[in-house]
């Protein structure tokens, strides 16, 4: 049925439902009209009634894309800002999310391989050659919060959370994401608009105390290759197989 509505039956719905259509388009606010494309045409939303109130549901894939920097030191892709085409600029600092439409429920893989296509411009034949996703990562969460952007209703994020690893920092056609060097970097999303990408550490306490281990006792990690690294880490700290222990002086396995 909400897909029959127009946008005056879409406006009477809410304010039936005790939200103040006056508010959207002011500022960080969408305007009703982009509301309405969300919710009824493209389906991006949904919105429930809870108590007498309305609910926006956003279901959504989270997606942490790592890399190790020339020292080891994880890093993740996040979105530093955006821009518009008038040069007002949004600092943003989110990690990489795609949004399921309805059709996407169930299928949430499919659909992080179709926004790496869309917003960093990545073939699904470059994704399957350098990226491996991490499925022991995995996690479902809801979070329910006020966004300033939808006013008078309140959001439940229903977040699938995933670790996806890039094998191969090399490939020519990851130069367009700031790779290898994991470099600041720039997309054009249409009408003007820019979305600011940047690699930004992931804050992860045992990995440093690993790192500084070995530098304590001569070891520089910036020497060992990425994938080593990470075999280390996973083998002492994720599945405890072995240990690192000081003897005479020197780090024995």
């Amino acid at each position: 049925e909400k897909l029959q509505m127009t946008l005056e039956q879409f406006s009477t719905f809410l304010s039936e439902h005790k939200v103040d259509v006056s508010k959207f388009g002011k500022g960080a606010a969408k305007t009703l009209q982009d509301f309405y494309a969300a919710v009824v045409e493209e389906r991006k939303s949904t919105l429930e009634v809870v108590e007498g109130g309305l609910e926006r549901v956003v279901n959504l894939v989270r997606i942490s894309l790592r890399i190790r920097d020339s020292d080891n030191h994880l890093r993740e892709l996040r979105i530093a800002s955006q821009s518009t085409a008038g040069g007002e600029v949004r600092s943003r600092d989110q990690k990489f999310a795609v949004v399921l439409r309805s059709l996407e429920q169930n299928q949430w893989q499919e659909a992080v391989e179709r926004c790496f296509q869309e917003k960093l411009q990545l073939s699904a034949k470059v994704q399957k050659a350098c990226f491996v996703t991490d499925n022991e990562s995995y996690t479902f969460k809801e979070d329910r919060s006020a966004s300033e952007t939808i006013p008078g209703v309140m959001t439940n994020y229903r977040s699938h959370n995933i670790v996806i690893n890039i094998k191969d920092q090399e490939q020519k056609e990851l130069k367009k994401i700031g790779l290898p060097g994991g470099e600041d970097f720039t997309i054009e999303t249409g009408a003007g608009q820019k979305k600011h990408w940047t690699w930004a550490a992931v804050v992860n306490n045992k990995e440093e105390e690993l790192i500084s281990l070995l530098q304590q006792h001569g070891v520089d990690s910036s020497e060992f290759p990425a994938r080593s690294f990470a075999e280390l880490y996973d083998e002492v700290y994720e599945r405890s197989l072995s240990t690192l222990e000081p003897h005479n002086g020197e780090l024995v396995r």
